[in-house]
């Protein structure tokens, strides 16, 4: 049996310290993963993608659609790229400018309230990036930690989507290492 059924799965972040925290990386999260096609894979061809808490076809949506802006972060590197480097990552693990192709993962200069001690400690769970001290200035990694739940389909979509998707790692300069539990 087959039946319309409203449903929503969302991609959530700790925001509170790290390379999340900062709004411009999530967003770059969102360009680099192509949300249509793993809606599509994962519905078997019976979802949509939303571009917030409604559905646009939603008479509650419809009624204000005027009022509203819907970030809709089409799949793009180049996208990414560019709300990074606005956002200030644009170093290596030198402090030197991010050279695509030649750098690994950019790095941002931590000012202000970023400077947070949970921030000038973090560290990717396997030890291979964290926030560096160079010349007395603090630069964290984009690169974070992902958790997953196993066995589930989402996740192992997410590591094929994302993880390991060139466009979310060496193409803007991020290292994402994934952690499954059940």
């Amino acid at each position: 049996t087959h039946y319309d059924r409203a449903g929503y799965g969302k991609l959530g972040f700790r925001s509170d310290f790290g390379p999340t925290s900062m709004v411009e990386v999530r967003q770059a999260i969102m360009y680099t993963i192509n949300r249509p096609e793993f809606a599509q894979t994962f519905t078997g061809g019976y979802g949509a993608v939303v571009h917030g808490p409604y559905y646009t076809g939603y008479s509650a949506y419809q009624a204000v659609k005027d009022e509203i802006i819907l970030n809709q972060y089409a799949y793009s590197a180049d996208s990414a790229i560019t709300v990074l480097e606005e956002a200030g990552w644009i170093y290596n693990d030198k402090g030197q400018e991010f050279v695509k192709g030649t750098d690994a993962v950019r790095y941002k200069k931590l000012s202000g309230y970023e400077l947070s001690v949970d921030n000038l400690k973090f560290a990717t769970v396997d030890g291979k990036y964290k926030t560096l001290k160079i010349n007395g200035e603090y630069y964290m990694p984009l690169a974070f930690n992902w958790y997953g739940t196993q066995p589930n389909n989402v996740t192992d979509q997410l590591i094929t989507a994302w993880q390991a998707n060139p466009n979310a790692t060496t193409e803007i300069g991020m290292y994402i290492t994934s952690t499954s539990c059940d």
